[in-house]
């Protein structure tokens, strides 16, 4: 084991970075992050750059700076939050960890291009009895939803339906609170019955 400034390209050359077929780089970091992947790509063109991030408006730095894979943290406890849901519902292990898969080797494509609307497809291979994992867009200001907390807006205690994360600009909030609060554009990640997230999708988008 080696402790050093990986910053430095002494270290790294001590490390024999510039032979490494695979380089990870998982620090809090941001800006040693950054660095590191210039220094390694110095030394080395053909290292495969796996970088950990904190946020999703990282990632295209990273890459343009040189990294071949950026995980962000947030699309991770997304991730997380979906399996507790799952769990809850005793979906079986192997279609869990299939939904997991599925998610990862599609770099996040999941978490990242869904469609506004009650009829995303994507989660629907996991067979929950009557339950859907969907995004809604938050499309209209004035409705007893917007500027509400999620407490405020009964969106649990009157459509049966449950919030798992929310897209606001380029931000993941996976961390949903009852003092959450809900503004106009957010996509929200909902679990429940389609009909529910139907009725609560007329309310968002009048």
């Amino acid at each position: 084991m080696v402790f050093g400034d990986a910053t430095n390209p002494v270290i790294l050359k001590h490390l024999h970075i510039q032979e490494a077929r695979v380089a990870v780089i998982a620090i809090s970091d941001p800006d040693a992050t950054k660095k590191i992947i210039k220094e390694i790509r110095n030394l080395s063109q053909t290292a495969y750059i796996i970088v950990r991030t904190r946020y999703v408006k990282e990632i295209a730095e990273n890459i343009r700076l040189g990294a071949d894979d950026v995980i962000p943290e947030e699309f991770e406890t997304s991730i997380e939050i979906f399996s507790r849901v799952l769990r809850k519902y005793l979906i079986p292990h192997n279609e869990i960890m299939e939904f997991i898969n599925n998610v990862r080797s599609s770099d996040y494509e999941m978490l990242t291009t869904l469609k506004a609307g009650p009829h995303t497809p994507s989660y629907q291979h996991l067979n929950i009895p009557n339950k859907e994992i969907v995004t809604v867009s938050v499309q209209q200001g004035a409705n007893a939803v917007v500027e509400k907390t999620v407490m405020e807006s009964g969106i649990s205690k009157n459509y049966g339906v449950t919030i798992l994360a929310i897209k606001r600009n380029n931000h993941y909030i996976t961390d949903i609170t009852p003092d959450a609060v809900i503004k106009q554009g957010d996509l929200l990640y909902l679990f429940g019955a389609p009909s529910n997230i139907n009725h609560l999708n007329k309310v968002l988008s009048a």
